[in-house]
């Protein structure tokens, strides 16, 4: 009976391995259509290759990245035509915390105002289903009311932009 259990145990461990390192979001679209289960809205976005050790695709318009970096989390980026932004993404439980933000992001981007955000600093926890459950974002503001040292903080229904 043990050792039933310990082969069931071996190749139910062996499978969910298999899945995690070489199962695609095209997998997950698929067991979605067969199961009936829905994946969160912001997944359509992304490539069909796309993993959970590297992948990409669209977000709100922007190009998403991400690579697996060590066993502590993720590098981030997040493009649009004339900007770029990167963070490094830590799983916390049924979220994820980005910090270690860095790079250029319009405000119209971030429905801030007008506007350019040079990032120095902030963090986010965003939860799985895609949704911002709380978040600061800090850096220096170029045409946007105000100027200069700024802090975004997340209200729950968008960010609220204010001098430092």
């Amino acid at each position: 009976m043990i050792r039933a259990f310990l082969l069931f145990l071996g190749l139910w461990l062996g499978l969910c391995l298999a899945v995690l390192l070489g199962g695609t979001v095209g997998h997950l679209r698929q067991l979605s259509d067969w199961t009936g289960w829905a994946l969160p809205a912001w997944t359509e976005g992304l490539d069909a290759d796309a993993g959970f050790r590297h992948g990409a695709g669209r977000l709100e318009g922007a190009r998403l990245s991400w690579a697996l970096s060590g066993l502590s989390g993720f590098d981030v980026r997040l493009s649009g035509p004339d900007w770029q932004a990167s963070g490094f993404a830590t799983p916390e439980g049924a979220s994820l915390r980005v910090d270690q933000l860095a790079g250029l992001v319009p405000l119209t981007w971030l429905q801030a105002g007008p506007g350019l955000l040079s990032l120095d600093g902030g963090q986010l926890r965003l939860g799985l289903d895609g949704t911002i459950d709380d978040g600061q974002l800090q850096g220096q503001a170029r045409g946007s009311e105000p100027e200069g040292a700024v802090t975004l903080d997340w209200t729950g229904d968008g960010w609220a932009l204010a001098a430092r």
